[in-house]
């Protein structure tokens, strides 16, 4: 459980104080199972499903101002995070599970990670009101999915990528490729569609 107590003083305002007092219920859940694989089973890979539940009560936040908030991208960095927006000008509220999976694979011999895969979704158990007059509709939100794969010991290959199940379309990809001749020498090329 998490109160976020919120208070604005505008010196420029007729109206240049307002308060906000809300709460937040968040259980996270996950479980992880390993197995060795590979030559010499020097691979250990390990399974991660997750869910989470949050509920934000809704809230009318139309006497706070904005500052410094916008929604957030859908992604893995924010995946966790409860309030949909970035600062805490506007909290949004939420009824809803968020299930991902994570798959590793370590190599034990050379301490480096080959490869990592995630797939992760929103499931809204109602309409939430994501700002005063905006809804995410109860349903499913896009399935987000990123990986990453070590080529080699100079070479990284990163992608993300956002499928709309709705439109039966991707709706955001981005891919990196990274190659590191050492410590000083690093070239980086990536393409990005929104």
């Amino acid at each position: 459980i998490e109160v976020w107590q919120r208070y604005y003083r505008l010196f420029d305002s007729a109206d240049n104080s307002s308060a906000s007092t809300q709460y937040m219920l968040s259980s996270r859940y996950d479980v992880t199972f390993e197995k060795l694989t590979g030559k010499n089973k020097s691979i250990l890979n390990s399974m991660t499903p997750r869910i989470q539940y949050v509920y934000i009560p809704y809230e009318n936040q139309s006497d706070i101002p904005i500052f410094d908030t916008e929604l957030r991208d859908l992604s893995f960095h924010g995946f966790t995070q409860p309030n949909a927006y970035l600062g805490y000008d506007r909290i949004a509220a939420a009824n809803e599970f968020r299930i991902s999976i994570d798959s590793t694979w370590f190599d034990i011999k050379h301490g480096t990670t080959p490869a990592q895969v995630r797939f992760g979704q929103i499931f809204r158990l109602d309409d939430n009101r994501i700002a005063d007059d905006s809804i995410a509709s109860q349903g499913s939100s896009n399935l987000i999915h990123d990986a990453t794969v070590q080529v080699s010991s100079k070479v990284n290959l990163q992608k993300f990528v956002e499928w709309n199940p709705y439109k039966e379309r991707i709706g955001r990809i981005q891919a990196n490729l990274q190659y590191r001749h050492d410590t000083k020498k690093v070239f980086n090329i990536g393409y990005a569609r929104h």
